[in-house]
C-alpha cells in the first residue's frame, strides 16, 4: 500500500483503531468549530475575543490540513474538489482567510461548519457500524433540525450585525425566533425588519415543510418494508447506500449506482 493509499484508507476507514480515532478526533473538531461560534458571538471582552480568535486559528488549521489531504488521496481530484464535501470544507476556511481583509459578510459563512457533520451521515459506518438503517435515519432527521435552527439563528443574527439593526439583541433571540417559526407557532415578539430577513424567514419555513416530511416518510418506509426485501444500491462517486429502487444516487444525483 502507496502513502496516498494509506492515507485514503485512514480517512474512510471505520474498522481499525486508528480510522476510529481519526473519526473521532474530527467529529470532535467539527463540534468544537460549533461550540467556538455560539461562544464566539456571546463573549463581550477584548480579552475573549483574542483568545477565540486564537482558537479559531487552530481549528481552521486542522480543517486545512484535512481537506489538503483529501485532495492528495482522493482517486479523481479534481472530481473531489468540487464535490459537496469540499465545497462545505472551503466555505469552513475562508472566514479566517479573508479575516485580514476585515470581510464582515464572510462571518457568516461560519455557521455552515456544521455541515461537516453531514459526511458522517453518509451511511451505515456512522458511528462505526453500530447503527442499523432506521436509527441512522433518525440521526439524519434530528441533523436536519439542528442544521436548519443553527444555520438560520446564526445566518439571522449575523444579519443583524451587518445591516446595524437589533432585532435579535442575542443568538439565544435568533434561535428561539427560528424554532418558533420552523413549529409555525410563531409568537410574534420578534419579526424580521429587513426584506433579507423577511425572505430568510420564509426560506426557514420552507425548509422545514419541505425537508423534514421528507425524510420522515423514509424512516417510515424503513420502518415498514422489512431489510431483507429491499434493493440496496452504493454510489460510486459518494459512497452513499440507499435502499429506493432506481439507477441513481439520491444522495448526489450519480446516474449509475451499482448493486451492493
Amino acid at each position: 500500500m502507496t502513502f496516498k493509499e494509506r492515507i485514503a484508507y485512514l480517512l474512510e476507514d471505520t474498522k481499525t483503531f486508528a480510522g476510529k480515532s481519526i473519526d473521532l478526533f474530527l467529529i470532535a473538531i467539527n463540534l468544537l468549530a460549533c461550540v467556538h461560534y455560539v461562544v464566539e458571538v456571546e463573549s463581550q471582552t477584548a480579552r475573549m475575543h483574542r483568545f477565540l480568535h486564537v482558537c479559531e486559528l487552530v481549528l481552521v488549521t486542522i480543517f486545512i490540513i484535512e481537506w489538503l489531504l483529501r485532495v492528495y488521496s482522493a482517486k479523481q481530484r479534481l472530481r473531489f474538489v468540487f464535490s459537496a464535501y469540499s465545497f462545505i470544507d472551503i466555505i469552513s476556511i475562508l472566514p479566517v482567510l479573508f479575516s485580514v481583509y476585515n470581510l464582515g459578510f464572510l462571518r457568516i459563512l461560519r455557521v455552515f461548519r456544521i455541515l461537516r457533520f453531514q459526511k458522517y451521515l453518509r451511511d451505515e459506518r456512522f458511528f462505526f457500524g453500530t447503527l442499523d438503517s432506521v436509527q441512522l435515519q433518525i440521526m439524519r432527521i434530528i441533523f436536519i433540525i439542528l442544521s436548519i435552527v443553527f444555520l438560520s439563528s446564526g445566518i439571522m443574527f449575523e444579519m443583524d450585525a451587518i445591516d446595524g439593526v437589533k432585532t435579535f439583541p442575542t443568538l439565544l433571540d435568533a434561535v428561539y425566533f427560528t424554532v418558533s417559526t420552523i413549529s409555525t407557532v410563531g409568537f410574534g415578539d420578534f419579526t424580521p425588519q429587513t426584506a433579507l430577513g423577511k425572505l430568510l424567514t420564509i426560506a426557514i419555513i420552507f425548509s422545514g415543510i419541505i425537508l423534514l416530511p421528507y425524510n420522515v416518510g423514509k424512516l417510515i418506509k424503513l420502518i415498514i418494508v422489512p431489510k431483507d426485501s429491499r434493493v440496496s444500491f452504493t454510489c460510486p462517486r459518494c459512497g452513499h447506500i440507499t435502499y429506493d429502487k432506481g439507477a441513481f444516487c439520491s444522495f448526489c444525483g450519480y446516474a449509475e449506482a451499482r448493486t451492493s
